[in-house]
């Protein structure tokens, strides 16, 4: 995501850096229950209001170390 190229098609600036999480911050949300939760409702309304957005998803991320 960090890729000139991306980030041009995007439309993304340059000097923006692209970061794919943080252990420490998901551990605070798993510590407290608020774990994943489904936000594919919530993005009809964004998408139909004319904001856009990149899904970064998968089903494969969560590592067993966690």
């Amino acid at each position: 995501m960090n890729n000139a190229t991306v980030k041009a098609q995007l439309g993304i600036d340059s000097s923006r850096k692209f970061s794919g999480g943080s252990a420490l911050v998901y551990l605070d949300f798993r510590a407290t229950g608020d774990g994943m939760r489904n936000s594919a409702p919530l993005l009809t309304n964004l998408v139909d209001n004319g904001i856009r957005l990149l899904v970064y998803a998968g089903n494969a991320g969560i590592s067993s170390r966690w």
